[in-house]
């Protein structure tokens, strides 16, 4: 059974794990660790919540295909 977890959470917890404000998650920078933040809260919301792709972007200002793109790139 999958958990469902809510997208603040998730992000909440991603940015404390990585210490990083919200809006650095959120941004346009492609800051190394910034992407990386970003991967791991597509994963995690798209694995462990029930939102749509479209809702997981919407919550970091991107579209759908990048949060597929970035998925498909995690090595867990």
């Amino acid at each position: 059974m999958k958990a469902n977890f809510n997208l603040n959470y998730i992000l909440s917890t991603v940015c404390s794990y990585y210490g990083l404000e919200k809006e650095n998650v959120k941004s346009n920078s492609r800051k190394a660790n910034y992407i990386e933040a970003r991967q791991l809260f597509f994963y995690i919301a798209r694995n462990h919540s029930e939102s749509s792709l479209i809702k997981i972007g919407e919550m970091v200002n991107r579209e759908h295909s990048t949060v597929v793109h970035l998925i498909n790139k995690v090595y867990i």
